[in-house]
């Protein structure tokens, strides 16, 4: 019995419910001492009629008590003792003609008070007003047209009506204590709550915050040594190679290019998964772009003895879009990656359709497919989670990590689109996605820049601001290609000092350095006086994706950025621009 109860307090949802619950046992226990007591005070003093009326309400109150221990319904109950109550009162009123006295009242306050504490605000006004109206009618009647239904009869138990009248009043205070109490534990309960759930929130930015600030920095720490790997692998690339040189130099270079893959990937999903991603519109050439790719993989597929097929509308040729083509060569690198990494033999193919058209916009049907190892429709929900292969017994033959669905799914939905999946176990997979971009009509020049043709920049005077021995190295060698002798400071204040002494034609600022970093010295050099010096073109190169991306306040004092490690392709591009201007 002590179990049932006990099982039907814990099932209850709540500090309250469960205070409601324990306040009827109470009030039951409280009240079936109360008709004991009042059964002795009655014996030998009062007529049967009151003797067996106390009896049977004792018995009401016992089995319901029983009934409460052996797990039926407290609401239910609940009701039952009011009815219990109020047959006592009205009993008492009508039948034994005892009126409506002291000891009434504190019976319709504790119905009051019970059916509201116990049953909620609607069941208690019912029971209030069942109780209330029908005496105040009573008094009414009395008042005003001499019908006393209430004419009491004076012959009472004193020693009965004594002791009920201050064992209610003991009653009531009790009820009302035991409720408020409750009361006051369940909002401190709640406080703690929300003072925990605030602190939880809290903790969950701040670890969020820290991951990001972490990537960032191993970013900075994974980029400035790949750079001199990188730079160093470039410049023996621009030499005399033996063959059997140049083939080591390509396995080299292809590793980096991975790593950098890597790297790149758990920072582009950083920064999507922080809705800082920051999508561009830049005017291309998708055949273009989708023939690159192609070429790209052609290596890789001829290795794995895998058939590559390429397919384009020829509705795309001589096209130029309008569009984050970056992003859109992200993610088809992700995703076709993604299929000749899990396709051990067959084909991969990869196709782009024009889906719809009008004068201003392209609508283009992308799809990937391979004979892979294919999904099954149990992990195709997951596949786009972050850090999820395809099952674990795959991660032991392909490795990477797990984030290049995610990347191109993510990116697919900033531009508006959705990755499809259809793929089976073992029968391969098909990925597509929709995307639509701005057509840029043929009279309109303003969407192309031409790039400078490649010129004669040894007259540069070039100034490189870096505290990193081996990327000095790096640039040193690749300028010294072009025949230019750049003059390196190994900190913001020395770059700054250099500028002030001596006429340059570019700065190349590294950002962090110690002493003042990149963004100190930029800002003091557009500060000078002098405002040539004043206006000095200044290219950061960092390691930072904070920065390419413009997160950083100093980035108003750059003209231009260059991500570590980079290609010396890049930065012959940017110094060929300078020597435009000129």
């Amino acid at each position: 019995m002590i179990s049932n109860y006990r099982s039907a307090l814990a099932g209850e949802q709540g500090i309250l419910n469960k205070a409601r619950m324990k306040l009827l046992t109470l009030i039951l226990i409280l009240f079936i001492l109360q008709r004991i007591i009042s059964l002795f005070l009655l014996i030998g003093q009062a007529e049967n009629f009151y003797i067996w009326r106390s009896a049977l309400l004792l018995f009401f109150l016992t089995a319901s008590l029983i009934l409460l221990l052996c797990g039926v319904s407290w609401r239910l109950l609940g009701h039952a003792y009011i009815w219990i109550v109020s047959i006592l009162i009205w009993s008492a009123i009508v039948t034994l003609r005892q009126g409506v006295n002291l000891v009434t009242l504190q019976y319709i306050l504790i119905i009051i008070s019970v059916a509201y504490y116990i049953l909620g605000t609607r069941w208690g006004l019912i029971y209030s007003l069942a109780n209330i109206v029908p005496v105040t009618a009573m008094v009414f009647l009395a008042d005003y047209t001499g019908i006393d239904l209430m004419k009491a009869d004076l012959n009472l138990n004193m020693k009965a009506f004594k002791f009920l009248f201050v064992y209610n009043f003991f009653s009531l205070l009790f009820v009302h204590y035991f409720f408020f109490n409750a009361f006051k534990k369940t909002n401190q309960r709640e406080h703690q709550l929300s003072l925990s759930l605030k602190q939880s929130l809290k903790d969950a930015q701040d670890l969020a915050s820290a991951k990001t600030n972490f990537l960032s920095t191993m970013s900075h720490e994974l980029r400035t040594p790949l750079n001199a790997v990188a730079g160093m692998a470039e410049i023996l690339s621009m030499s005399d190679l033996k063959p059997a040189e140049k083939e080591n130099l390509e396995v080299l270079r292809f590793s980096v290019q991975n790593l950098m893959f890597i790297i790149n990937d758990i920072l582009d999903f950083n920064k999507i998964d922080a809705d800082k991603a920051v999508l561009k519109n830049n005017p291309f050439r998708l055949d273009l772009l989708l023939g690159n790719i192609y070429r790209s993989f052609a290596a890789e597929t001829q290795a794995k003895k895998l058939e590559f097929n390429f397919k384009y509308d020829p509705g795309l040729e001589n096209i130029n879009l309008l569009g984050d083509k970056d992003r859109l060569s992200q993610i088809l690198f992700n995703i076709v990656g993604n299929a000749i990494k899990f396709a051990t033999q067959g084909s991969v193919e990869m196709e782009a359709v024009i889906s719809q058209r009008d004068q201003q916009k392209l609508a283009v049907l992308f799809i990937v497919k391979d004979t892979g190892i294919g999904i099954s429709p149990e992990e195709q929900h997951q596949i786009l989670y972050p850090y999820v292969q395809k099952s674990s017994k795959s991660k032991r033959q392909f490795y990477g990590t797990g984030l290049g669905l995610t990347i191109a799914s993510r990116l697919i939905s900033l531009k508006g689109g959705v990755l499809k999946i259809s793929s089976s176990e073992g029968r391969g997979a098909e990925l597509s996605f929709e995307l639509v971009f701005k057509i840029i009509k043929s009279g309109d020049g303003s969407a192309f820049k031409s790039l400078p043709s490649e010129k004669d920049i040894s007259s540069l005077r070039v100034l490189a601001a870096e505290d990193n021995e081996v990327n000095i190295i790096v640039i040193k060698k690749l300028l010294n290609k072009w025949n230019i002798q750049p003059v390196i400071a190994r900190n913001g204040k020395e770059a700054l000092d250099a500028v002030i002494s001596n006429d340059y034609d570019v700065v190349l600022m590294d950002i962090n350095m110690p002493l003042m970093d990149g963004f100190e010295a930029a800002k003091s050099i557009r500060n000078l006086s002098d405002k040539a010096k004043a206006s000095i073109p200044i290219i950061a190169l960092t390691a930072s994706v904070d920065f390419s991306s413009g997160q950083q306040p100093g980035c108003d004092y750059m003209d231009d950025c260059i991500l570590k490690p980079f290609s010396a392709a890049l930065l012959k591009e940017k110094l060929d621009k300078l020597k435009t201007m000129d």
